[in-house]
């Protein structure tokens, strides 16, 4: 399934957000080892909505992103490429 546009908008943003941060090695190794099991993530980020809502109110658009372990790989590569800038 080709990403949407927004899911490309969320990407940038996620990766930008990490890597000011400095987390974008934690962050990329975090979500290689995730990436098999992105699918389950995704519903217990929906399980537990009522209390990420509290932190995030894009609690649904990070859970579809992450419904796709594509998606997952195009966040990696987007984290190494601002990483290595």
């Amino acid at each position: 399934m080709p990403a949407q546009k927004s899911d490309e908008e969320l990407i940038r943003t996620l990766a930008t957000s990490l890597t000011r941060r400095g987390w974008s090695t934690a962050g990329i190794m975090l979500l290689e080892l995730l990436k098999p099991f992105s699918f389950i993530c995704s519903q217990f980020m929906l399980i537990g909505e009522p209390i990420f809502s509290s932190l995030s109110n894009q609690t649904r658009r990070y859970a579809r992103l992450l419904e796709d372990s594509s998606n997952i790989e195009r966040l990696i590569e987007t984290l190494e490429a601002k990483e290595s800038k």
